[in-house]
């Protein structure tokens, strides 16, 4: 996704500027109200009165927004009283009508010149009126705007307010101004979204960076395949989230193929937040967007910090399957004898333990179908099973895959001077052994049925 403007970043803060009376009253819009003369007048009058009336509604557009400028900035705005208010906002995003059995609904979000976000809502007759005026990513004038109290639920920022249009609101699209940002983030750090747990009210953004992206995958819901995508993401915590992103974000092949391979930084916006099993989860919503390497200031900052932090510590157990994620320093580790490690495997078989080896390899072992992989899943690594409509079934997970996705797991018997010893190698030490991933060498092996005796020559008696 490419962006372009200006970006208004927010960690956390705000600051909220004292607002005078009359700066506030001249944006309240009071209720007009309309004398009629008495109907005894001379009908000459009469017309002339008319004529008068009809010229000043030609110019009552242009004079309304010269008259009520300059607009107040969102954070003073109010739900109480009858009056009615004048705005002045970029569109950050416009989704699509919602259709319901009795009326429809859009929804906008819109940033004001502090960077300030609010939702917009219309209803029914305002949808038909307005839709086609408003493009995403313009500054527009907006005139009679009621402020109402925010939804209970999916509330796109963290405000208790919305706008929402009436009959009597007229837009106007303004000049560009780049003191209204283009789009605004509040970012929270990854040590401190656990306090919006299970919270579906607010919905946050983050900034972070790309370690693994998983496969593609469809989870039923109703008589529909929702596609679906798990992301691993490192902040400047150096904490590991796993973001599960939905519909079109999941989909996004090129984008994330890309990203896995770059370091790439990513703001992820209106995130839910829940838990799985202790682990810390964060899930796309309806309005999430994800910008990849997005043009704010302090990304190559944020980047280089990460990369600084994980230059000395290798991620152990980062794999996006859910197993732990711990942060292990393997500088100076001991290093040991084929023997010793063997001794090491028999006596301590429920032990981690992390070691250097040097080792020359004597023997690959394929499986009884002559391969180094299975299918697995993306989540938790178990093994699928076939499943109709040419879909794999993770009996584990309850997910379905419509594209296989293979996985290392194959035998090697390793040796030096004190002896030989079976070692199991797994997906990630597999890809660096062989030099690409196993759906490639899949690919490779049905099209040139010698190319397994030619990997194994390569490898064999290699230290």
């Amino acid at each position: 996704m490419t962006t372009k403007g200006i970006m208004n970043v927010d960690f956390e803060s705000r600051v909220n500027e004292d607002v005078t009376d009359s700066n506030l009253q001249s944006n309240i819009v009071e209720p007009s109200v309309t004398v009629t003369i008495g109907e005894d007048e001379p009908s000459g009058e009469k017309e002339l009165t008319t004529e008068i009336k009809l010229e000043n509604e030609e110019n009552k557009t242009n004079e309304r927004f010269k008259r009520k400028k300059p607009f107040p900035p969102f954070t003073v705005l109010h739900p109480y009283g009858l009056c009615k208010w004048n705005l002045c906002a970029r569109v950050e995003q416009k989704f699509n009508v919602q259709h319901y059995p009795s009326k429809k609904r859009m929804k906008l979000l819109l940033v004001d010149a502090e960077g300030t976000k609010l939702e917009a809502s219309m209803y029914d007759g305002e949808v038909d009126r307005l839709q086609d005026t408003i493009e995403e990513g313009k500054i527009y004038s907006f005139t009679q705007i009621d402020i109402k109290g925010a939804p209970t639920q999916y509330k796109l920022v963290d405000s208790d307010i919305e706008c929402v249009f009436t009959k009597e609101t007229e837009i106007e699209e303004q000049d560009e101004d780049n003191s209204i940002p283009m789009f605004s983030f509040k970012l929270r750090t990854f040590d401190k979204v656990h306090a919006f747990e299970g919270n579906k009210r607010l919905l946050i953004d983050v900034m972070a960076m790309v370690r693994e992206v998983g496969p593609v995958y469809y989870k039923q819901s109703g008589d529909k395949q929702i596609p679906k995508r798990d992301i691993l993401l490192v902040d400047k915590t150096l904490q590991h989230v796993k973001m599960i992103v939905s519909d079109t974000l999941a989909t996004l092949d090129y984008d994330w193929e890309a990203a896995s391979n770059n370091d790439t930084i990513i703001v992820a916006t209106a995130l839910l937040v829940n838990c799985f099993k202790d682990y810390l989860l964060l899930y796309s919503s309806y309005s999430s967007r994800v910008f990849f390497n997005p043009p704010m200031h302090g990304v190559q900052d944020f980047k280089t910090s990460i990369l600084e932090q994980l230059r000395n510590k290798e991620i152990a157990s980062c794999n996006i399957g859910g197993a732990n994620m711990v942060a292990v320093n393997l500088t100076g580790a001991t290093r040991i004898t084929v023997q010793e490690l063997k001794e090491f495997s028999t006596f301590n078989s429920n032990m981690c333990g992390f070691y250097e080896v040097v080792i020359t390899i004597s023997k690959i072992y394929y499986d009884e179908h002559n391969r180094l992989w299975y299918t697995g899943c993306g989540w938790c690594r178990t093994g699928l099973l076939e499943a109709p409509n040419t879909q794999y079934w993770c009996r584990k997970c309850d997910k379905y895959y419509s594209e296989v996705h293979l996985r290392y797991v194959f035998k090697m018997e390793i040796v030096d001077h004190t002896g030989s010893h079976d070692v199991t190698i797994f997906d990630e030490v597999g890809e660096k052994l062989l030099g690409c991933k196993a759906n490639s060498l899949s690919e490779l092996f049905k099209k040139f049925l010698t190319i397994a005796d030619n990997i194994t020559n390569d490898l064999v008696f290699n230290t």
